[in-house]
């Protein structure tokens, strides 16, 4: 379907994603389409481009016809129309370090379980 029909100026970019999650301090996202996708935009003004409330931060300002290309054309000042859908999660994500330090855990309760049941089984050879 060719959205450049169906869309206006300044009317929201309208596509569809597989739920993903991001982690804090994840800093920038692109949206690679099909040639077909007709993205649309607002020029900047300084003013309208960025947005926050107590969950995300939004800072939009350039776009590029191909993500990731070095040798594409920046486009700048440039606005996302779009509405974002999202949820928060108030469940804490451990760290790489807790999670290191609960491995290290695991392997320190296996290794004295191993030699409890070594040491049970001698005393039982022995008694």
């Amino acid at each position: 379907m060719d959205l450049r029909n169906l869309t206006g100026i300044d009317n929201p970019s309208e596509f569809n994603v597989t739920d993903f999650s991001l982690g804090f301090g994840v800093t920038g996202i692109a949206i690679d389409a099909s040639s077909s996708w007709a993205n649309e935009y607002t020029n900047g003004t300084g003013s309208n481009q960025f947005y926050s409330n107590a969950d995300l931060s939004l800072t939009l300002g350039s776009a590029m016809n191909r993500a990731f290309d070095a040798s594409a054309s920046l486009f700048s000042p440039r606005v996302w129309n779009g509405t974002i859908e999202y949820s928060a999660s108030t469940a804490a994500v451990p760290e790489p370090s807790s999670l290191a330090i609960l491995g290290i855990g695991a392997g320190i309760v296996g290794l004295v379980s191993i030699r409890r049941r070594r040491r049970e089984q001698k005393q039982v050879a022995a008694g």
